[in-house]
């Protein structure tokens, strides 16, 4: 997963801190890369409008948004002057990672969210394990009289299969996906964001496929020829049918030519 750097050294804020402007906090970058950079918001503007108040947000010392993006742009779009927070500091940004994926367990969220957040477990999950791992080799080096040499050879080159897919099944359990369904989930969605940087609109359509059909829909268009699959996804995407089987049903029986000139920017 690829995500810009982040710094926010501009106001450190004081752990004492109860309410600031909504203004003066940033989100987190990675939020942007799971869940989306323009999240709709109405039904909370809704919630907040009845209820009056919100939960406190959590942020770094910097500002920066660990749980609560989207109250936070709520709290924007009704004008408010200030919002309630827990200022926190953390010892590493895997750890504000870690607690920004914990904070979104049960909201609701799309199968894409899902995967993407896996995508994320499996980053915290490889540098806990690294931390773990060096632990150890300090913790060998000094109950040790002489020099301990610790091999720690690649975990993939060592044993691939079981190692790889107890993460697998780890990771996939925290986000609600079955292991095998993960796996495949995450190559489409690979795909897709392949797709995404030359023809937007049809990698709009295979999330849609992924996301409300089922992944086994969007795999199947992973094991088409590429052809194929764009012809299927440009009659989704053109509201000509809603699922892979009504496109397929429409390109066997309609006699038209697609226009493969179609503007897939």
């Amino acid at each position: 997963m690829q995500c810009d750097e982040y710094s926010n050294d501009e106001y450190p804020i004081p752990l004492s801190t109860k309410l600031i402007s909504p203004l003066k906090l940033s989100p987190h970058p990675m939020n942007a890369c799971i869940y989306g950079a323009d999240e709709d918001v109405s039904d909370l503007v809704e919630l907040i409008k009845v209820g009056g108040e919100i939960r406190p947000l959590i942020v770094t010392p910097r500002g920066t948004i660990i749980s609560g993006h989207r109250r936070n742009r709520a709290a924007t779009i009704l004008g408010w002057s200030v919002v309630p927070v827990e200022v926190r500091e953390f010892d590493s940004p895997i750890e504000e990672i870690g607690l920004l994926l914990r904070e979104n367990t049960y909201r609701n969220r799309t199968l894409e969210q899902r995967i993407r957040e896996g995508w994320c477990w499996e980053m915290v999950e490889a540098a806990f394990a690294k931390q773990r791992q060096v632990a150890a080799l300090k913790q060998n080096q000094v109950n040790s009289d002489d020099t301990v040499r610790v091999n720690l050879p690649e975990r993939q080159e060592l044993s691939p299969d079981p190692e790889v897919r107890r993460t697998r099944n780890r990771v996939a359990a925290r986000v609600g996906v079955g292991g095998s369904s993960y796996a495949r989930a995450s190559k489409v969605l690979k795909a897709i964001d392949l797709m995404e940087q030359e023809y937007a609109q049809l990698a709009v359509a295979w999330k849609r496929v992924l996301n409300s059909q089922s992944i086994d829909a969007a795999y199947k268009l992973l094991k088409s020829p590429p052809l194929w699959r764009e012809r299927v996804l440009q009659v989704i995407s053109t509201g000509q049918a809603d699922t892979t089987i009504k496109a397929i049903a429409h390109l066997k029986t309609n006699t038209c030519t697609l226009n493969y000139q179609f503007v897939m920017g």
